[in-house]
C-alpha cells in the first residue's frame, strides 16, 4: 500500500493548490512515520511544519553560532573500569531552549543533509581532543566518531576524514568511525569499498548498534570492520526476568569467531556487566560507568584514572 495523505475542502478552503499542499503534508506524516497507509491533514501540521523549518535554519546555523558542543562516554574494560576508549556525541545547546536532544536534531539533519557538515565539525573537534589526551600523557585511548549513511555516501567523506585528522596531528589508529548496518548498505558497493580505504589506513571500523539492522554473516564477513558493538536492548534483555541469554552469547561467539572486537552498549546495571564478563564480552559503555560528560569532565576522568595507575605503581616497588 502506498502513502496517502488527504485533504477535505470546506466553505474556507476550496483553492486547489491550498487543498494539494495539506494533502502533501498528511502524506509526508505518514512517510515519517515509516509506513504505509493513510493520514487525514490537521491544522495542527501547519505549526509543526512552521516549527521543523524554524529548528533546520537554526540548525544549519548553530555551527557558525557556536551551539554544538562534543559530549564524550568512556567505553571502558568491564573487567577494572578502565577507559579504553571514548565516543564523541554530538549535542546542540539552542538559545532558548538549552540542550535539544538528538532524536529531535539528527534525523532531521540526515533528512537535510545538513549532517555532512555537522558530522565534518564533529570529526574535527573529536580528533583535536583526542590528540591532546595524548600529547598531555592522560591517554592513548582512542575517539570513536559516529559516521551516517549522508556522510558515507559524500565524495568528500574521505578527504574531510584526513584532514581532521593532519589539522590535529592525531594518528590514525586514535580514530575508530562506528557505521550502522542500515548506513554501510543503502549502497553498499560504494560504503565497503571506501571503508576498504579507509581501513587501508590503520584507522579501525565498528559496527554500531548489531542487531538492530540487516544483520546477516555474510554481511559481516564483507564489512572491513574491527569491532562489533552490541546493541542496547539486547543488553537490556539480560536483565529482564524472561531472558535468554543465548542470543547475546551466540553474538559474542560469532564476534570472536570472526576475529572482531566487541563493545556491550547501554549497560545500566552490575548484574548485566557480571553477565558480559561471564560471557568473556571485554569491553563496555553506558550510565553505570559514565554519562556522556563535557570535555573538561572527561580529562579530569582520565588524569584520575592515571594517578590511580601511577599511585598502583608506585606501590609495586
Amino acid at each position: 500500500m502506498a502513502s496517502v495523505g488527504i485533504a477535505l475542502s470546506t466553505n474556507s478552503t476550496r483553492d486547489e493548490a491550498e487543498l494539494l499542499r495539506r494533502a502533501d503534508m498528511a502524506m509526508y506524516r505518514v512517510k515519517q512515520q515509516g509506513r504505509n497507509g493513510c493520514e487525514f491533514f490537521d491544522p495542527a501540521m501547519d505549526d509543526q511544519a512552521a516549527e521543523r523549518l524554524d529548528m533546520v535554519n537554526a540548525l544549519r546555523r548553530a555551527v557558525e553560532r557556536d551551539e554544538l558542543v562534543v559530549h564524550y562516554q568512556p567505553i571502558v574494560d568491564l573487567e577494572t573500569t578502565a577507559v579504553r576508549a571514548v565516543e564523541a556525541l554530538l549535542r546542540w545547546n539552542r538559545p532558548g531552549r538549552g540542550l535539544v536532544s538528538p532524536v529531535e536534531f539528527i534525523p532531521l539533519a540526515e533528512e537535510t543533509g545538513a549532517i555532512v557538515s555537522l558530522g565534518e565539525w564533529v570529526l574535527n573537534e573529536a580528533c583535536a581532543e583526542a590528540q591532546c589526551w595524548a600529547k598531555s600523557g592522560l591517554s592513548e585511548a582512542p575517539v570513536t566518531v559516529n559516521v551516517s549513511a549522508r556522510q558515507l555516501l559524500d565524495p568528500r567523506f574521505e578527504s574531510a576524514v584526513a584532514k581532521a585528522l593532519t589539522f590535529s596531528g592525531l594518528n590514525s589508529a586514535g580514530l575508530i568511525l562506528e557505521v550502522t548496518e542500515s548506513s554501510v548498505m543503502q549502497n553498499a558497493d560504494v560504503t565497503i569499498a571506501k571503508l576498504d580505504r579507509i581501513s587501508a589506513t590503520g584507522m579501525r571500523i565498528a559496527l554500531d548498534d548489531f542487531g538492530e539492522g540487516y544483520s546477516s554473516l555474510a554481511h559481516l564477513r564483507e564489512l572491513p570492520i574491527d569491532i562489533l558493538k552490541i546493541a542496547r536492548p539486547f543488553v537490556r534483555e539480560l536483565t529482564e526476568d524472561d531472558h535468554d541469554p543465548a542470543l547475546v552469547r551466540g553474538i559474542i561467539d560469532l564476534a570472536r569467531s570472526l576475529g572482531l572486537r566487541l563493545v556491550a552498549e547501554g549497560i545500566e546495571y552490575p548484574e548485566q556487566q557480571a553477565i558480559l564478563r561471564a560471557f568473556d564480552c571485554r569491553l563496555g559503555q553506558g550510565f553505570l560507568f559514565a554519562r556522556p560528560m563535557a570535555a573538561m569532565d572527561l580529562r579530569a576522568m582520565l588524569a584520575e584514572q592515571r594517578g590511580a595507575l601511577q599511585r598502583l605503581g608506585d606501590k609495586a616497588r
